[in-house]
């Protein structure tokens, strides 16, 4: 650890720790370095957490397509019970022929 510290402290160009016999502490530029690492650790975590989140959304995406006597005499007696089940899922809703239905 003590190496990657001296590496560390080459890389930045300043030194971060205080050693003597007795004790080791930080600089006042390490205090800010640590500062500053530490909020970008936090951004990065907001990141991962980010992304996680829109892959989650876009995998809780139900597309449906429908003739339109579906809207009427299909869709009033299923859609409660899938939001029911799932009240996550984002439903889009497209009124498509029967060839269109199949190409897509």
């Amino acid at each position: 650890m003590s190496q990657q510290i001296k590496d560390l402290e080459r890389e930045v160009g300043v030194q971060l720790l205080e050693r003597n016999n007795r004790k080791v502490g930080l600089t006042e530029a390490g205090q800010a370095f640590l500062k500053e690492a530490l909020l970008s650790l936090e951004h990065a975590e907001r990141a991962i957490q980010t992304a996680r989140q829109i892959a989650n959304a876009q995998q809780d995406q139900l597309n449906i397509g429908f003739v339109p006597v579906a809207e009427m005499k299909v869709f009033p007696y299923i859609m409660p019970n899938i939001r029911a089940h799932f009240p996550e899922l984002k439903a889009q809703f497209h009124s498509l022929t029967d060839a269109e239905q199949l190409s897509a």
